[in-house]
């Protein structure tokens, strides 16, 4: 997403989400959020815990607005490389816990 290419798409979102009446796309706030969170359900009950989908799906999103309004993509790459690796780390002490 932080590619050139992904960038058009960052865009994109930034204007939907900020289309306060909701005019381009009428639900987009509400799709945006339900869409990602099945797939991301399915894909943490891969290791036991499909309840952290929200906590994913809200770091995922924070990050994208940050992107947005700072266009800082190496931090931005960063955060995301540290939050994988935390849940990395999370998932193993409770795998050996």
């Amino acid at each position: 997403m932080t590619t050139p290419t992904g960038r058009l798409y960052l865009e994109m979102f930034g204007r939907l989400r900020e289309d306060a009446e909701q005019q381009l796309w009428p639900g987009f706030r509400l799709e945006a959020t339900t869409d990602w969170l099945s797939p991301l359900e399915e894909g943490m009950s891969s290791v036991g815990r499909p309840e952290l989908a929200t906590v994913v799906l809200a770091v995922i999103r924070g990050l994208i607005m940050d992107l947005e309004a700072t266009a800082d993509t190496p931090r931005v790459d960063q955060a995301f490389s540290d939050f994988i690796d935390a849940l990395r780390t999370s998932l193993a002490i409770r795998a050996t816990g």
